[in-house]
């Protein structure tokens, strides 16, 4: 019996995991859609789909799109594919992203060419963004 227990635990456990990630995938994929369309329009649609509403309601739109339209100007179009997962936890992942033109598969890249995207998921609705994305390139992250 405890073993039934224990199996049923860690299959539900996988199981929301799974959910989870497939959550968080979800986000990054409309965000690097949104950033290699590049257009305002793109970017407001992205903010509205998953920022919370509440958060939403705080924050000027204008000012997030800016901060999102700079760092489009500043890597041009991502791969889709993520380059490397630093940090998964049930409502945070960071990941490394890179330009679309370069393989995942290259062994190393200057850090300049690596967008790192830190994403913390709203804890009561696990769909929406707790707050915008973080961005940087990695040579900011190696300088701190």
């Amino acid at each position: 019996m405890k073993q039934i227990i224990l199996i049923l635990f860690l299959l539900f456990s996988f199981t929301s995991i799974q959910s989870q990630s497939k959550k968080q995938r979800n986000i990054i994929t409309s965000y690097i859609t949104a950033h290699n369309n590049g257009t305002t329009e793109a970017i407001i649609h992205f903010i509205k789909q998953n920022y919370t509403p509440n958060y939403l309601k705080k924050i000027d739109v204008d000012t997030h799109v800016n901060f999102y339209k700079n760092i489009i100007e500043e890597f041009g179009a991502l791969n889709f594919d993520i380059y490397k997962t630093v940090e998964q936890l049930p409502n945070r992942i960071v990941v490394y992203l890179i330009k679309e033109n370069v393989s995942t598969l290259t062994n190393y890249l200057e850090p300049t060419e690596i967008l790192v995207l830190e994403l913390d998921q709203d804890p009561n609705n696990s769909k929406f963004l707790k707050k915008g994305l973080g961005l940087g390139s990695l040579l900011c992250e190696l300088r701190k």
